[in-house]
């Protein structure tokens, strides 16, 4: 006897249940009588099963072919070779993928998604000065009741060492990651040639966790007698539904017909999250209303969908799981001003793509990152189909989140693995001298928006440093630049064992 795994697809709609037989997943099966190559780590499994259940380029990688093994003793040869999971997940990765990875601890992957971190509570990034191998950093934003908004820490904020050690293209990844105490000496940027004066302060902090709402700042611009609404939104993160839908709310009461959406320090989420802010900003749209589309590797091509506007706010715990839902407080636009800049990434991006065919965008900033793809957390739970932590296996906290999907709007346009140009370029490190706090009317992208708003054209002039930006702080967490595809009917996927006779 020989036993093999075959993925069942469960969909429960209009109290109607059908079901798909989706593939097996073993080639050639497991004779319990023939093993004699036993495995030496079974995270390694884990890996395989899962990068070729799910991996978006599965059919790119020779090692993860349907007909790559022939028996388990051939498996488990190949598997053994890795003696770290780390060096087998790397082995699978196509060329193309940038942003598949995976961690030692799904915990940390849980936290991250609902915005908890153990952090100072500042963003920051790292910058080098011309062509010499010196750097410098500059605080982008500092959360509210964090240690660092305690030590004195603001926006704009230039540090030239950390610990005192002073920072270079050389040392940098030992100095911004993993410390539990931290002291920045700041300065102030002088010039290309005179680089960084050390004014002699320090700012002293400690590192704790944090929970960080992603709606940073909601406030109303009175341009003439129009009023201009504002948000910062930094995470697309699935359980503060009902905080974005009362900062919507306070825009709406206080009569906004124009909006600038901040979405340059904003590098991913939750599509569900996604589709939820777009559908506030385009009151046209209905649950019909197609927004985009997702599409999966062949072998799970009957999972592909459109993704819809919605027309309700659901309201989602800790864990995905709903638990009410809210009457939506749209904004009734006709065109919408998007902030971006190096970090504004994957769900950023698909509002952004997504809203396009509907209504008149100005992106002011940079670039945005360039990903149309999405990941899934996939966690050790084989009967669960490996996208939930019911029955996980005990023996390791390994996750992985590859990428599982690539997106597209409702026109098809999928081609922005370069980036989504801005319509007026403006970079942050241009006016790294003259950077005011978020929401103040005189910060230069918001000046830039406001400008047009008015009718008066471009409100700064053009100016260009000989700087460039090495390393931004959103890097380093678990969830930069990812959208998480955690709501499509992959959830319904679960992996049923079968006795099969030879």
């Amino acid at each position: 006897m020989v036993n093999c795994y075959i993925y069942v697809r469960t969909h429960l709609s209009l109290k109607i249940i059908w079901t798909l037989l989706i593939f097996l997943i073993v080639t050639g099966c497991k004779n319990d009588d023939g093993i004699n190559v036993e495995l030496d780590n079974e995270v390694n499994e884990f890996i395989w099963q899962g990068l070729r259940t799910y991996y978006f380029w599965q059919e790119e990688v020779p090692d993860l072919a349907d007909d790559r093994f022939e028996t388990f003793n051939e498996l488990h040869a190949f598997l053994n070779q890795f003696a770290e999971p780390e060096l087998l997940f790397n082995h699978f990765r196509y060329s193309d993928d940038r942003f598949s990875w995976i961690v030692d601890d799904y915990r940390e992957l849980d936290n991250a998604l609902q915005g908890i971190s153990k952090s100072f509570g500042y963003e920051f990034n790292l910058v080098s000065i011309g062509t010499t191998s010196s750097l410098f950093g500059y605080v982008e934003y500092v959360l509210p009741d964090s240690p660092a908004e305690a030590a004195g820490l603001k926006r704009g904020d230039v540090f030239h060492s950390i610990n005192g050690i002073r920072l270079t293209q050389f040392n940098f990844g030992q100095l911004v990651s993993g410390l539990e105490h931290q002291i920045l000496s700041l300065g102030d940027f002088e010039s290309i040639n005179e680089g960084i004066f050390d004014d002699g302060t320090t700012i002293e902090m400690s590192a704790v966790e944090i929970s960080e709402n992603p709606i940073f700042l909601t406030r109303t611009f009175e341009v003439g007698d129009i009023k201009v609404g504002y948000l910062v939104y930094n995470q697309f993160i699935n359980s503060f539904h009902s905080e974005l839908n009362s900062a919507f709310g306070q825009l709406k009461s206080e009569g906004v017909s124009e909006m600038i959406l901040d979405l340059r320090y904003n590098s991913g989420g939750a599509i569900s999250t996604a589709r939820l802010l777009a559908s506030m900003l385009y009151d046209d749209a209905t649950d019909e209303t197609v927004l985009g589309s997702i599409i999966y590797n062949s072998r799970l091509s009957d999972f592909n969908s459109d993704l819809t506007f919605m027309e309700v706010v659901p309201i989602l715990d800790g864990n995905n799981n709903s638990v009410g839902e809210e009457t939506m407080n749209r904004l009734d636009l006709s065109r919408l001003f998007i902030l971006t800049g190096e970090s504004t990434a994957s769900a950023s991006e698909l509002v952004i793509a997504g809203l396009q065919p509907y209504m008149d965008l100005t992106l002011i900033g940079t670039t945005t990152v360039g990903k149309n793809v999405g990941s899934v957390t996939l966690y050790d739970s084989p009967d669960e189909g490996y996208v939930s932590k019911v029955g996980i296996n005990p023996n390791h906290t390994y996750a992985m989140q590859p990428i599982i999907s690539q997106l597209a709007n409702s026109v098809g346009f999928t081609d922005y693995v370069d980036g989504i140009q801005p319509n007026v370029e403006i970079s942050e490190l241009d006016h790294i001298k003259n950077l005011r706090p978020l929401g103040d009317d005189k910060e230069p992208l918001v000046a830039e928006a406001l400008g047009i708003i008015a009718g008066v054209g471009r409100s700064l002039p053009a100016i260009k440093l000989d700087l460039q930006s090495i390393y931004n702080s959103k890097e380093n967490r678990p969830f930069s630049r990812a959208i998480i595809d955690s709501e499509t009917e992959l959830n319904k996927l679960t992996l049923t064992k079968f006795p099969f006779e030879n």
